[in-house]
């Protein structure tokens, strides 16, 4: 019994280690992703809300 919950735990440890690992190579992608998309020429200088179609008081036009 304690032989199979040790093997559990290493088991569980490796699992651990491996999504700690996925996760660090994802947030590493996106943040390449957001500092390419950031070095892009603006090619729309409307503001958020002319371009969603809301006046300055926030009301739709």
């Amino acid at each position: 019994m304690i032989l199979a919950l040790k093997e559990r735990l290493r088991r569980l440890q490796r699992q651990s280690h491996t999504t700690a690992n996925k996760q660090a190579g994802l947030v590493n992608r996106l943040d390449q992703i957001a500092l390419r998309c950031a070095g892009r020429p603006i090619s729309d200088r409307r503001s958020a809300e002319e371009i969603l179609g809301y006046d300055a008081t926030g009301l739709p036009t």
